[in-house]
């Protein structure tokens, strides 16, 4: 006679009589039982036993909404998506975290105006920022989320106001922000990247508004309140929607004695305006500015970035 298989015979029900486990199984098999405790367990060929075996037990794992599975004990097929190896859910996780982060500009910011690798400073903190000039407001991700924030609230004369950051290390290094928004309707109303050293002086770059027309200005400063020489670039009314804001300003330190001065209208492609300017001082910091001689001066800037 054939050996019958319970498996491959119906039954209506399976009566256990409850009692104490049994001891381990033939190798092969394993035990199925009732408990005193009135639940069913079973015990595996190596003789670890499994259970209770409830109904709840599986509803209350499959909806655990933070814990049911860790990733990692998932099993996945990514062929076809490229980016990854992996044959886990967490695995692919990980390797599409790094290839975004591969793509993105610098910090991993999904931003790619931002420049890759360097430091990123991205308008949600103030630490290392001391302010010059006695700005009546600068503050950081407050007045404007996730901005740096400046202004100079009535005319205070020939003067800017700003602050500033120590800067990363030696030279060559290279500054580039994005200024978001600011006031530019009154002459000399500016905004953007400022160098300075310890003694107190400035070199300012950025976008002004002066009698009716847009440039991009470098100015030089014996202090924050004694204005020296400026140079005005790119000006003219053809070029006026250049300077629609956003605009993206860039100052490359290729020594404390030779600054390339850089603008960019969509934050990919940088123009040089001026090579090799020397602004007389030993470059130790940089940061940014507003300026509003004769009117008020406010600006929001996104982010600064030295690499």
């Amino acid at each position: 006679m054939a050996t019958i298989v319970g498996s491959e015979n119906e039954y209506p029900k399976v009566i256990f009589v409850e009692g104490a486990a049994p001891g381990t199984p033939p190798s092969g098999f394993l035990y199925a039982y009732a408990k005193s405790d009135g639940k069913l367990y079973y015990k595996d060929d190596g003789g670890t036993e499994h259970g209770p075996l409830e109904a709840a037990d599986l509803s209350a794992h499959t909806g655990d909404t933070t814990d049911a599975h860790d990733a990692s004990a998932i099993s996945a097929v990514s062929s076809g998506y490229g980016n990854s190896s992996g044959t886990d859910v967490q695995t692919i996780l990980d390797d599409f975290d790094a290839a975004i982060t591969a793509a993105s500009g610098g910090g991993g910011s999904t931003d790619l105006t931002i420049p890759s690798g360097g430091t990123l400073y991205d308008g949600t903190s103030s630490s290392g920022w001391s302010a010059f000039g006695s700005p009546d407001t600068f503050d950081v991700d407050t007045t404007k989320p996730d901005h740096f924030y400046l202004l100079k609230g009535t005319s205070g004369g020939n003067n800017i106001y700003g602050a500033t950051h120590a800067v990363g290390g030696s030279f060559p290094r290279t500054y580039t922000c994005r200024v978001t928004d600011a006031l530019q309707v009154a002459n000399y109303q500016g905004v953007g990247l400022v160098l300075g050293d310890s003694g107190g002086k400035f070199m300012s770059w950025g976008t002004i508004y002066d009698a009716g027309d847009y440039y991009l200005q470098r100015y030089l400063w014996n202090s924050a309140s004694s204005a020296g020489a400026n140079v005005n670039y790119l000006s003219g009314a053809t070029l006026r929607p250049a300077y629609l804001l956003p605009i993206f300003l860039r100052l490359v330190v290729n020594s404390t004695s030779n600054i390339d001065l850089q603008w960019s209208r969509g934050g990919m492609i940088y123009h040089t305006l001026a090579s090799a300017v020397n602004p007389s001082m030993t470059v130790d910091r940089f940061g940014l500015f507003v300026y509003g001689f004769g009117a008020r001066a406010e600006g929001a800037i996104k982010w600064v970035h030295e690499s």
